[in-house]
C-alpha cells in the first residue's frame, strides 16, 4: 500500500497494533409508504380468506417489522382503488394508529395507479 504521508502509514499501523474497528454503520432511516389494493378483485375468497383479508395480515406484518428494525422509521398508508388514489395514514411510527387504520379501508372500485 502506499501513502502519501508518514501520518497516514503511522495511523494505519497504530489502528492494526490497537485492534481498533472502524466505527459501525449507523442505523438507517426510513419512510415507508404501503400500497393496499382495495379493488374489487380483492373480494374474490378462492383462498381461506379474502384476498384483501390477507393483503391487511401481510401489511400488518410489515408495518411491524420496518417498526421494529428502527424504532424511528416512519410507515404510511395508501388505498389504491376508487375514484382516487387516498392517503389512509400519513408516514408515522405509531403501529396502532396505523393497524386501525386498515378496517376503514373501503373496498370496491378498480385500482389504477397512473392517474
Amino acid at each position: 500500500r502506499s501513502y502519501s504521508s508518514g501520518l497516514g502509514q503511522h495511523l494505519f499501523e497504530a489502528s492494526r497494533a490497537t485492534g481498533a474497528r472502524p466505527p459501525a454503520a449507523a442505523m438507517v432511516l426510513e419512510a415507508v409508504m404501503v400500497c393496499v389494493d382495495n379493488s374489487d378483485y380483492t373480494r374474490n375468497g378462492d383462498y381461506g380468506t379474502t384476498r384483501f383479508e390477507s393483503q391487511t395480515d401481510a401489511v400488518n406484518i410489515v408495518c411491524g417489522a420496518k417498526t421494529r428494525q428502527n424504532p424511528e422509521n416512519s410507515v404510511g398508508i395508501l388505498a389504491t382503488a376508487g375514484d382516487r388514489i387516498e392517503v389512509m395514514i400519513t408516514p408515522t411510527t405509531d403501529l396502532g394508529r396505523m393497524i386501525s387504520e386498515l378496517p376503514k379501508i373501503f373496498v370496491g372500485g378498480t385500482s389504477d395507479l397512473l392517474r
